[in-house]
C-alpha cells in the first residue's frame, strides 16, 4: 500500500473533521412519530484535508499526488479521537492547488474518503465503557509502578 510520504507536513487542523454518511433511514408515521433503522452498517467517512508546503514539499506533494496516489487507497497519518495513526484514505477528486500563501509556501486542499471509520472494537462501549474513560489512569499507574516491564 502506498504511504503519505515522510517530509511532507501533516495536514492541517483549519476545517478539519469526519463526516459520515447518513445511515439511518427514517420513515414518518401517521401518529407524528418516525419508526427508524440502519440501512448499512458501514459507509463513507469524507474529510477535508489541506497542507501547507514549502517549495519543495509542494513539487513532491503535486508528483506523489499524480503519480503515485492517484485513485487508489493509501496511508496517511492523520489525528483521530485516541491519538495519531495512519488511516487508510482515498483522494475523492484531484487536489486542489497550488494557492500561493505567503511569499514563499503554497497550499494544497483535497477531500478524502476514509475506508474504515476510526471506532473501538465491538464490545468496548458496551461492555466497558469505564476502561475506555479510565484508560490515561491505567497507563500512568503501569508506568509509573512498573517502569521497567
Amino acid at each position: 500500500m502506498n504511504q503519505y510520504p515522510k517530509g511532507l507536513p501533516c495536514a492541517l487542523r483549519d476545517g478539519y473533521g469526519f463526516e459520515s454518511v447518513n445511515n439511518i433511514s427514517r420513515t414518518p408515521m401517521e401518529s407524528g412519530r418516525a419508526r427508524q433503522r440502519i440501512i448499512f452498517d458501514s459507509v463513507p467517512t469524507l474529510v477535508p484535508l489541506a497542507w501547507i508546503c514549502s517549495e519543495r514539499q509542494a513539487l513532491l506533494f503535486e508528483a506523489w499526488a499524480a503519480q503515485v496516489a492517484r485513485a487508489g487507497w493509501f496511508l496517511i497519518p492523520l489525528k483521530i479521537p485516541g491519538g495519531m495513526k495512519n488511516v487508510e484514505v482515498r483522494f475523492t477528486k484531484t487536489p486542489s492547488g497550488p494557492e500561493l500563501v505567503g511569499v514563499n509556501s503554497w497550499r494544497y486542499t483535497a477531500q478524502c474518503e476514509l475506508r474504515e471509520r476510526p471506532l473501538l472494537e465491538p464490545g468496548w462501549a458496551e461492555l466497558m465503557p469505564e476502561w475506555v474513560l479510565m484508560m490515561n489512569i491505567v497507563d500512568l499507574a503501569v508506568n509509573r509502578e512498573w517502569p521497567k516491564a
